[in-house]
């Protein structure tokens, strides 16, 4: 397949550095002197499809692959155009030319696994997750995504022995000691659910559903206040936080604090009038007060 290079990397680096009406120039003169060059059609159907010309860059796209089947980063390409114009099935199709092609390709096993997950299709799903691990330990990516696929599933032992796997790689991963603790707790294993988020907070502090999630199993372990501890600290992350309020006032008032619960109570009802919980939980502490 003849082409201009050089011309080719000038319009790549235009593309990236967002000069894109120079980006088209080059593609347009290198596809008068080489027709069928397919990065040359590849890039110029993503310059049309970013301004809202999808079907011509589809077109061109198709071209791409027509002047060169075996290149799978045009099908990728094709493959994220129609997942952005909700063409899925159409998608997935490309995704799977594009393992036909490369086996090992890392975009187009972690995108036909979204995509699967789209149709429900998680035991698929997770087959590409695990390939996906066995091609690097580290997978970033792939191993939060295979554990949230085995709990769609139900399979929540296997999910946590995942997440256990994921952690020793990536102690540092407050996002997932988040998760990992939410599983726990439905999976009634609250002291270890508890320390979960605890790892989590000493990653990321700043993380208010941490905190509300750790205050909610204190108080259904009646500690309540450790509860309170953790719901201050929610609304004082995020002050629009309306269950942190609700869940703050009832905890008052469990420790038999009326006044105090209703002023929780009213900062959730003033952020949200028509809170029905958070009125009824205030009329039941003024019968308290």
């Amino acid at each position: 397949m003849e082409s201009d290079q050089a011309a080719l990397r000038k319009a790549w680096q235009a593309f990236e550095a967002g000069r894109f009406p120079d980006a088209e120039q080059e593609c347009l003169e290198q596809l008068v002197r080489f027709p069928n060059d397919a990065d040359a059609l590849h890039l110029l159907g993503l310059i049309l499809f970013r301004n809202g010309k999808a079907d011509s860059g589809l077109e061109l796209l198709d071209r791409a692959i027509d002047a060169d089947p075996a290149n799978t980063a045009v099908l990728m390409s094709r493959a994220g155009m129609l997942q952005g114009l909700g063409r899925f099935y159409e998608a997935l199709t490309c995704c799977e030319r594009a393992l036909e092609i490369e086996p090992e390709n890392r975009i187009a096993l972690l995108n036909r696994a979204r995509l699967l997950e789209r149709f429900l299709q998680f035991e698929e799903s997770v087959q590409c997750y695990q390939r996906l691990i066995a091609l690097n330990r580290s997978d970033a990516d792939a191993w939060p995504l295979l554990c949230n696929a085995l709990v769609c599933l139900g399979r929540l032992d296997e999910a946590l022995f995942n997440y256990d796997r994921l952690l020793d790689i990536m102690p540092g991963n407050a996002a997932e000691w988040y998760n990992r603790g939410n599983l726990l707790h439905q999976l009634n294993q609250h002291e270890e659910a508890l320390a979960s988020y605890a790892r989590s907070l000493d990653n990321a502090p700043e993380f208010p559903n941490t905190w509300y999630n750790r205050g909610n199993i204190l108080y259904e372990l009646q500690r309540y206040e450790e509860a309170l501890g953790c719901f201050r600290q929610t609304v004082h992350l995020d002050p629009g936080y309306l269950t942190g309020w609700l869940n703050r006032g009832n905890t008052e008032l469990a420790l038999d604090r009326p006044k105090e619960a209703i002023i929780c109570f009213d900062q959730a009802i003033d952020r949200k009038p028509d809170y029905a919980e958070a009125w009824m939980n205030r009329d039941i502490s003024k019968c308290c007060v």
